[in-house]
């Protein structure tokens, strides 16, 4: 009598089960930590658009435009727009000096959430 060498059928689909079910948790846990790296990396560009808007406030004596890094007003190293966030500025009315209407907002594209940071620096989720 001779032995079959091999495995049987559902040998073979268990552990290709099993294989199936280890990538997906691999993904699933693989894109939260991309998802928190981009959510970092709006916080992150949030942080420079502020700082370079105080700099702007501190020589001019008014916050620059919306579109401040297109046209040079920010000295930003890049443009802060990526594939997951889009920026706007928020400025004060004309006339208005005060520093507590300045916002500065990062969307999540796609989604109706984000981040905003606030005159004092503070960076909520809305």
């Amino acid at each position: 009598m001779t032995k079959n060498k091999g495995f049987t059928l559902v040998e073979v689909m268990m552990t290709v089960a099993i294989i199936v079910i280890l990538a997906t948790l691999s993904v699933i846990g693989f894109s939260k930590q991309i998802e928190a790296a981009a959510e970092k990396q709006a916080k992150v560009t949030l942080k420079i658009i502020w700082d370079e808007e105080r700099d702007f406030y501190s020589f001019r004596g008014k916050y620059a435009t919306d579109t401040g890094w297109k046209n040079n007003q920010l000295n930003i190293p890049y443009k802060p727009e990526d594939d997951r966030y889009s920026y706007k500025i928020t400025k004060p009315t004309e006339g208005d000096a005060k520093k507590e209407n300045l916002e500065i907002k990062a969307y999540r594209k796609n989604k109706d959430w984000g981040f905003s940071i606030n005159t004092a620096g503070e960076i909520i989720r809305f």
